[in-house]
C-alpha cells in the first residue's frame, strides 16, 4: 500500500478516494437506499476530516472508517425511524389532488409548519421538503449536525403535536 500523504486536506483526499466507495457500500447495505448511503457517507468523511490531525498512519486506517460508517449508518437508520410517515415530497402532490381529505392534510401541514419557530419550519422544509441532507445544511449554516439532528428531533415531535390537536 502506497504512503498516505502528509497535509491534511490531501489526507482525506486520498482517504475518500481509497475507501469512499467501500464507506458507501456498508452504509448502503445498512440503510437500504442510496440516498441515505450518500448521506452516511458524506458525515462519515467529514468525521474524517474533523479527525485528520489525529489519525494514526501507523495503523490500519481501513478499521477506523469502518467503525466511523456503521456508526454513522446507525445514528441515520435511528433518525430514520422516528422521521414522519408522509413524505414531505408528497404533500405538493397531495395538495394538487381534488380529493377533501387529501388536501385537508396539506393544509393542516402547511398550518402547522406554520405554527413552529421559522428556524425551525426552515429546516424541516430543506431537509424533508427539498432532501438537503444534514451535513449539507451543516456546511451552509455552520452548526454542527449534531446540533441540527437534534433541532429535527425537536421540530418533528412539536409538528406532530401540533397535528394532533395539542401544543406540544
Amino acid at each position: 500500500m502506497a504512503e498516505l500523504p502528509a497535509s491534511h486536506e490531501d489526507l482525506v483526499t486520498e482517504l475518500y478516494r481509497r475507501y469512499g466507495a467501500t464507506v458507501h457500500r456498508i452504509a448502503l447495505s445498512r440503510l437500504g437506499r442510496r440516498a441515505l448511503a450518500e448521506e452516511a457517507t458524506q458525515e462519515t468523511m467529514l468525521r474524517v476530516w474533523r479527525a485528520a490531525d489525529r489519525i494514526d498512519l501507523s495503523r490500519p486506517v481501513l478499521p477506523w472508517l469502518v467503525t466511523i460508517a456503521v456508526r454513522v449508518s446507525i445514528d441515520i437508520e435511528r433518525y430514520e425511524r422516528r422521521r414522519p410517515a408522509v413524505a414531505w415530497s408528497e404533500l405538493h402532490d397531495i395538495a394538487d389532488d381534488h380529493e377533501p381529505d387529501r388536501t385537508e392534510t396539506a393544509v393542516a401541514v402547511r398550518d402547522a409548519l406554520a405554527a413552529l419557530e421559522p428556524e425551525s419550519a426552515r429546516q424541516l422544509w430543506l431537509c424533508d421538503g427539498i432532501g438537503v441532507t444534514l451535513g449539507e445544511l451543516s456546511a451552509l449554516t455552520g452548526h454542527p449536525t449534531g446540533t441540527l439532528k437534534s433541532r429535527a428531533f425537536r421540530a418533528h415531535r412539536r409538528l406532530a403535536a401540533l397535528l394532533a390537536g395539542s401544543d406540544g
